[in-house]
């Protein structure tokens, strides 16, 4: 049974480019790898404004804690905004470093903090696991929220 009715008629085009390839186990670490591979040659761009990093938040339900990418203006007068970033992928694919690009750009022109979580995928993770670990980066941020005002308030005061 198709279900390419179940497809928004302007998406189904795009759609077609996919590989007609049934999703398994092997088919899953294959396109994982496939993906990751052509993130590697997506030249980055050189925008002395923006910081990155690494941080690892404690998850909230116990499991691993969870890596996010952070994406922030180096100087900044006033607390930042904040957007959480969730790559796509349905749960089974993907990581940060998928929009590592235009997260760097988002950042830059909208002189915002990103965070980019990295969450577990299926079906090494079953469902919901994924959401557990963005809400846990949403716990997190909404605990840290002063100090992370005062980090940028002490490094606008030293730079």
């Amino acid at each position: 049974m198709s279900t390419i009715e179940f497809v928004d008629p302007e998406l189904r085009d795009a759609l077609a480019l996919w590989p007609q390839v049934p999703l398994t186990a092997e088919t899953l670490t294959r396109r994982r790898a496939d993906a990751l591979a052509q993130l590697s040659s997506v030249p980055i761009p050189d925008l002395p404004d923006i910081e990155t990093g690494e941080i690892h938040v404690e998850s909230a339900f116990g499991a691993k804690p969870i890596r996010v990418l952070t994406y922030r203006p180096v100087r900044s007068a006033y607390p930042l905004p904040v957007i959480v970033h969730i790559h796509g992928g349905g749960f089974v694919m993907g990581t940060p470093e998928m929009k590592d690009v235009e997260n760097r750009f988002f950042a830059s022109e909208l002189k915002c903090a990103i965070y980019s979580v990295e969450y577990r995928l299926a079906p090494d993770a079953p469902h919901s696991a994924p959401l557990e670990d963005i809400y846990s980066v949403f716990v997190w941020l909404h605990a840290n929220a002063c100090s992370a005002s005062i980090r940028m308030r002490r490094r606008r005061q030293s730079g």
